[in-house]
């Protein structure tokens, strides 16, 4: 009876130290790929004329702003959850289903969900009004489809997953954000 237990023990620890190292990897994957994409935005940035600078510009402010924002978010809810382990460099709450929901959805009436829903929706309205004709906002941002005060899309961003996923999430939103204001600087850089 011993051994089995002691042999459950070391399984239970095999998968829980491949589930750390697979989210550390998707964690750094990601932000490698936002810094890779920054820097050839930046590139881009720099070659483009005056005129088109001014109208990249509230894209960048836009998208910067969400990307700040979702940052201060993510350390919000991983020090409300008690920090990372100094071993795994996990999150210490990654499995609670109920902190994002509580932050986002059930406290201060929601405020913080709909902060993060409006700045998405902030960032997909600047998109939309970018005189870019061969480069429609529904190819560019899919995945951030929101309505202006609306709960519903940052509850399924939250509900029913645990802190790691939504931490993940939201690393890979920051992705997207870096990825669509590199396809955007890309068409702006056509003559």
């Amino acid at each position: 009876m011993n051994s089995a237990i002691k042999i459950l023990f070391l399984i239970s620890i095999f998968f829980i130290g491949c589930i750390t190292e697979e989210f550390n990897k998707l964690e750094e994957g990601i932000k490698k790929s936002i810094s890779l994409n920054q820097s050839s935005s930046n590139q881009i940035y720099n070659q483009l004329d005056a005129n088109k600078k001014a109208l990249a510009d509230s894209v960048l402010v836009a998208g910067n702003q969400l990307h700040k924002m979702l940052d201060s978010y993510k350390n919000e809810l991983i020090e409300m959850t008690g920090g990372v382990d100094s071993v795994t460099q996990m999150p210490i709450g990654k499995d609670n289903q109920d902190a994002a929901v509580n932050y986002f959805i059930l406290e201060n009436e929601g405020k913080r969900g709909l902060e993060w829903n409006n700045q998405v929706f902030a960032f997909q309205h600047t998109m939309s009004q970018q005189p870019l004709d061969s480069l429609g906002i529904e190819t560019l941002t899919p995945q951030f489809n929101v309505q202006e005060n609306d709960l519903s899309w940052v509850t399924y961003q939250v509900e029913h997953l645990p802190l790691a996923a939504v931490i993940a999430n939201m690393t890979l939103q920051q992705s997207y954000i870096k990825q669509i204001e590199l396809s955007y600087l890309k068409e702006m850089s056509k003559p």
